[in-house]
């Protein structure tokens, strides 16, 4: 670990990480409580029948040995139980009654927040984890129902949980990762419109630099693809403001009165010459109440963005070339809450670092009739790679969204780390990430456009049979993917049994909206 990380995460109070034991007597005698209550940082949280839990670090807990027996605390069943749908939708043959269930594989959740975790440890998620936080004060919730369904589909995984805040904090968590002996990592936060969806920005690269050390790194896609116009950039009366998609003026949604959006255009980052500002404007005003005007002098970004608060429910994006050099170049326009009334552009509103061609980006599909969700993140990547590489369930119950359900392409992409956990387990830890990637990639069941496309990637997600108990097949490799011979292993396209939940299979639709930023 890095000088500066490990003095961050201490400061937040992530490190040591604290377990909770129950210790009860080595021989019939009393417990030697003065000398427990003697070991540095160690907390009785309660004590009855003869035995007391106490809550510890894990460097501290060599000092039981010899005073007490210590083991973790039993929890009693929790009866409502929330299980992802999307468990029994891809999970074709269980491998949980296989014994395939994720146990000596360690998965990484880096995340935006996982407050409320502590509360459901040792039921709807493993009896411990180990944290590294930034924050202080875990405000989000988003982490901990990720977790949930890894939990759900990898019940013996191990999970290692970081929370991060800004980019900065990102590339300190991945290269904290490059040290962890994570098997598979996933992340449901991303960029949109800062950088181009490809490989030249700085977190693709930290993602590929891992790939490279044998880490799995699953990526939500992104809930943007109605939130994007692209296209070339005119300017058809000469007045310097320009128009993208035949609009100078770009209707831009406010939420909470607040509204966001930015411009990037087609030049290298870094090389970026041609000037632009952008503004955010009241509608039928021509005062700006946000204003955007980053140097481009061959050295600078290719981007833009502004964003303010108003008393008016919409905004009006403009573009200001003030040499008319932007002319013909094509640009990408996004607005974090929508655009209302406009025709959006889904191609190409992949995320960043999704994008990234060592990150296995997952496309939301609805558990219950595996429609694409309307706002899942197309490619392809910027540099012309197909994106994302495969969908997966979305609007799922967890205790942590109750019954609006997780939605969105974060509630999608830990089935698939979840899947590649018991995929690991099965081979023995042998395969690298491309490898696993394919096998899960070759059991998908073909979605949308015949063969690997920019909305359902090479598919939805299912778990047929493990490696090593297929039916005979006269002689497949047990450990190649379903399609190393002949035609692929895929699934019948239909749910592998009525839905649980299929009287209200409406609901979902009708909170999607309200929780789609959630993803």
């Amino acid at each position: 670990m890095s000088p500066i990380l490990f003095g961050l995460l201490a400061s937040a109070g992530a490190t040591p990480a604290t377990v909770q034991r129950v210790l009860t007597p080595i021989d019939a005698g009393p417990l030697p409580m003065d000398a427990v209550r003697r070991i540095p940082d160690l907390e009785i949280e309660a004590s009855a029948g003869g035995m007391v839990q106490v809550r510890l670090p894990v460097s501290r807990l060599g000092a039981l040995d010899g005073l007490a027996r210590a083991r973790p605390p039993h929890r009693p069943q929790v009866d409502e139980e929330r299980l992802s749908e999307g468990l029994a939708d891809v999970m074709l043959t269980d491998w949980h009654a296989l014994g395939l269930t994720g146990d000596g594989v360690r998965v990484a959740v880096v995340d935006s927040g996982f407050a409320g975790h502590l509360e459901l440890l040792g039921g709807e998620l493993p009896d411990e984890v180990e944290t590294h936080f930034h924050a202080l004060v875990q405000l989000s919730e988003h982490g901990t129902a990720v977790a949930e369904i890894i939990h759900d589909m990898a019940p013996d995984a191990e999970l290692v949980l970081y929370s991060f805040d800004t980019e900065v904090e990102f590339l300190e968590a991945v290269e904290h990762l490059m040290e962890a002996e994570v098997d598979v990592v996933n992340c449901c936060v991303s960029w949109d419109n800062v950088w181009h969806p490809d490989d030249d920005n700085p977190l693709a690269q930290a993602v590929n630099a891992l790939a490279e050390r044998g880490v799995l790194w699953v990526h939500s896609a992104g809930n943007d693809a109605d939130n994007y116009l692209s296209g070339p950039l005119e300017d058809a009366d000469g007045d310097g403001w320009l128009e993208l998609g035949g609009l100078e003026r770009i209707p831009v949604e406010v939420d909470d009165g607040w509204g966001k959006a930015s411009l990037r255009w087609d030049e290298p980052y870094g090389e970026a010459a041609i000037e632009l500002a952008v503004g955010l404007y009241p509608p039928g005003l021509d005062e700006p109440c946000g204003w955007s005007d980053e140097l481009q002098d061959g050295g600078g970004d290719p981007w833009e963005g502004s964003s303010c608060e108003t008393v008016h429910d919409q905004l009006e994006m403009m573009i200001h070339d003030p040499t008319g050099a932007a002319i013909g170049a094509r640009a990408w326009a996004w607005s974090v809450h929508g655009m209302p009334g406009v025709e959006t552009n889904p191609s190409g509103s992949i995320a960043v670092p999704s994008a990234a061609s060592g990150a296995l980006a997952v496309g939301a599909a609805h558990w219950w009739d595996h429609a694409i969700a309307p706002y899942s993140s197309q490619g392809p990547s910027h540099d012309g790679r197909t994106k994302p590489d495969l969908s997966a369930p979305t609007v799922v119950s967890t205790s942590t969204y109750d019954w609006l359900g997780f939605n969105g392409t974060s509630a999608a992409a830990p089935h698939v780390s979840g899947a590649a956990a018991l995929l690991v387990q099965a081979t023995g830890h042998e395969l690298g990430p491309k490898e696993l990637q394919a096998w899960l990639a070759a059991g998908a069941i073909d979605l949308g456009d015949p063969g690997e496309d920019d909305v359902y990637g090479a598919g939805y997600l299912q778990l047929s049979h493990p490696p090593g108990h297929e039916p005979d097949t006269g002689g497949q490799d047990s450990a190649s993917p379903p399609g190393d011979s002949g035609e692929p292993a895929r699934g019948c396209g239909c749910v592998s049994s009525t839905p649980a939940g299929a009287p209200w299979a409406l609901l979902p639709s009708l909170v999607a909206l309200l929780r789609r930023r959630r993803g």
